[in-house]
């Protein structure tokens, strides 16, 4: 009888030890979700400034765009005109 007690309370130390193993890799298991978490919330505001900055400059860009094509095409219709005005067609 004694024995078996010995035996009893030798598999619950160790299973409370193996427990407290567990707990311990648990915790640092949730303490690199929680740093990996970090460090892509700070990617994700560098990510999203850099974003926006390219947003900004592809407006800049298409408003140029569409300023030279407008004065193009009004260059292409003064030619034009004069070209048929000096070639007496109109």
């Amino acid at each position: 009888m004694l024995c078996q007690l010995v035996v009893f309370f030798f598999l619950c130390s160790f299973v409370c030890v193996v427990a407290v193993v567990v707990v311990q890799l648990l915790k640092e298991d949730i303490e690199r979700v929680n740093d990996a978490f970090d460090v892509e919330m700070e990617n994700e505001g560098a990510i999203r400034s850099m974003a926006q900055a390219n947003q900004s400059r592809i407006v800049w860009l298409s408003v140029i765009q569409i300023s030279v094509l407008c004065i193009i095409g009004a260059w292409e219709v003064y030619y034009l005109k004069s070209f048929f005005i000096s070639k007496k067609i109109v």
